[in-house]
């Protein structure tokens, strides 16, 4: 079973993410499907940490919701919905 948290590597990304990504592939045939999976892979970890670390902030400080200066629940609650929109899509191929 998967854990769900790690303490030691709280920041770092889980190695077993990619290695079932890899796991989809059929080598050597789809050897540069492979190496295009890895590359959108790790660059859509980068490029949604650098979008939260610049739109969390600015939801935070510039948004007011429910009489409040800070709006924290819409700051948290849109990459809370985009989690969930990427945990409910079935892109991963069934291995045999």
């Amino acid at each position: 079973m998967v854990r769900l948290t790690n303490s030691n590597q709280s920041i770092l990304l889980p190695t077993y993410r990619s290695a079932f990504g890899a796991d989809q592939f059929q080598l050597p045939e789809q050897e540069v499907q492979l190496a295009s999976f890895f590359a959108i892979f790790y660059f859509a970890i980068n490029s949604g940490s650098l979008i939260s670390t610049v739109l969390t902030p600015i939801l935070r400080e510039d948004v007011q919701c429910f009489g409040d200066d800070h709006c924290y629940p819409l700051a948290f609650a849109i990459p809370a919905a985009l989690m969930i929109f990427a945990l409910g899509k079935r892109t991963s191929l069934s291995l045999k």
